[in-house]
């Protein structure tokens, strides 16, 4: 006399239907991404502040092939060549992984020349560890004033020779330091 009853769940027959209103927003989601890529790769990407981080990036690497090839021509062609790079200029290995932390602080157009601009940023640099305790580590902070340039391409290229390097007043890397040397 007990009836057992089974639970049928309700299907309904279109499925899951979207509103109004989550339709607009999804539509807003999806536009909000497609300008977000849009203007990462056709405005960011080709801006001074960015190449310039690459340029600290590879000095912060320890990479002498990357930071040759954002020179200016001008001054690739008073190096000469990579090698030439890596011996004359300290940054080539001489600050390899001591970069703590890099910001733009300021961007400022030259008004005679609009494809060039200065850039200032301030630089976190690990102190020098020769000689010391890995508990005696110590940190410096450089302002520095980068120089950018178009060059035919359109690409933004670093000028050292009109730069302001307070990076350089930190002690570098010594010559035999496997790690900063990349041996």
């Amino acid at each position: 006399m007990a009836r057992i009853l089974r639970y049928r769940p309700k299907t309904d027959k279109d499925g899951m239907r979207v509103g109004g209103a989550e339709g607009i927003v999804f539509v807003v989601i999806v536009l909000g991404l497609i300008f977000g890529v849009r203007y990462y790769f056709t405005v960011y990407v080709k801006s001074a502040g960015y190449a310039l981080s690459a340029f600290v990036g590879a000095v912060k690497a320890g990479n002498p092939e990357i930071q040759y090839g954002m020179l200016v021509a001008d001054e690739q062609g008073n190096i000469g060549s990579v090698k030439n790079y890596e011996k004359q200029v300290p940054l080539g290995r001489g600050y390899a992984t001591r970069i703590e932390n890099f910001s733009i602080t300021e961007e400022k157009p030259n008004p005679q020349d609009p494809s060039e601009v200065t850039l200032k940023a301030s630089v976190t640099l690990r102190g020098a560890a020769t000689g010391k305790q890995l508990y005696q580590s110590s940190s410096q902070s450089v302002t520095d004033s980068y120089v950018l340039r178009k060059d035919a391409k359109g690409e933004w290229k670093i000028s050292l020779a009109k730069s302001n390097l307070g990076i350089l007043q930190a002690t570098p890397n010594p010559p035999g330091d496997p790690i900063g040397n990349g041996n």
